[in-house]
């Protein structure tokens, strides 16, 4: 394995030459699929040539979905421990500014300001400096190179507090059934260069197949739905600024319980991201962006601030 100074640098090297607002890909050009160790192989040992092609692709719209990265009885564990953990906070939202911990949120409307993508999730947010699940080591092999990627170093941010600027957070997504959704959105990419996020449900089984889950988008504004080539453990990624969302979810037959709330159901889709952040000390911050779907909602509109910015 070569030094990763030297893999992140070629990876730096291609992104200095082809990344501008100008010309950030938003559409789907293929769908590559991989085993979750062989991408992690691919981006530490990449020469400058293979940097090339891989940032290329990505570039170009490729999405990845990588095989395997975890067990289904790991994710089920994981899962458990932060669902657990959530029943003990209070449901409150909390900028990424100095002194924040890790904390639970429901939100059920529409992202300010007006016209702003609308989100039906329930989001457990993790820390680096607050991370008494120990989560963060069972997802560092799969982060770093994704830092490398990016062409950060593999110890980039691993420190690093909100007003340091970048941050490293995990988020475990709750998507219920009939409920959960986010409308089309892109996101920064500009300190991380692909989305890395699991798949911690079994589309045909928590939902239901076809048009459920993870969707991009291709130049004909149709979606695809990359669940239906995933499972669970599997990873689901691709550049930040690609169009892309989650449909309401759907599940046939099924009847919400009156006697239980809405979002304390194991009922629906769960999904775990891994993101380097900017946190809300950064002056003029990048925040996700919102797109005009088919029923007219969310007009392009970049959201920048209020009490509950990502």
């Amino acid at each position: 394995m070569q030094n990763d100074i030297q893999s992140n640098l070629f990876f730096q090297k291609e992104w200095d030459k082809i990344e501008d607002v100008k010309t950030y890909p938003h559409y789907l050009r293929n769908i590559i699929v991989l085993e979750a160790e062989d991408f992690v192989e691919k981006v530490v040992n990449a020469n400058q040539k293979q940097a090339q092609e891989l940032v290329r692709s990505i570039y170009s719209g490729d999405a990845y979905i990588l095989k395997n990265a975890f067990s289904g009885e790991t994710v089920e564990r994981l899962k458990d421990q932060i669902i657990e953990w959530g029943k003990t906070k209070e449901d409150k939202y909390f900028q990424m500014k100095d002194g924040v911990q890790s904390y639970r949120f429901i939100n059920q409307g529409e992202r300010k300001p007006e016209g702003g993508y609308t989100e039906v999730v329930h989001s457990h947010i993790f820390f680096r400096w607050d991370d008494e699940l120990e989560l963060f080591k069972h997802f560092d092999k799969y982060w770093d190179a994704f830092k490398i990627l990016s062409g950060q170093p593999r110890t980039a941010y691993l420190k690093n507090k909100p007003a340091d600027g970048i941050i490293d957070r995990i988020t475990l997504l709750h998507y219920p059934v009939n409920h959960g959704k986010i409308t089309h959105h892109y996101d920064s990419p500009r300190r991380q260069k692909m989305l890395l996020g699991g798949i911690f449900s079994q589309i045909g089984e928590d939902y239901d197949s076809g048009s459920n889950g993870f969707y991009v988008m291709d130049e004909k504004k149709r979606k695809y739905f990359l669940e239906n080539l995933s499972k669970k453990g599997d990873l689901i990624c691709a550049y930040p600024a690609m169009y892309h969302g989650v449909d309401i979810v759907k599940k046939a037959g099924f009847t919400q319980d009156e006697n239980k709330d809405l979002f304390e159901s194991r009922e629906g889709r769960f999904y775990l991201q891994c993101f380097s952040a900017e946190s809300h000390e950064v002056v003029n911050r990048d925040y996700s962006v919102a797109i005009k779907d088919e029923a007219g909602h969310g007009p392009i509109a970049n959201y920048i601030g209020g009490d509950d910015g990502r």
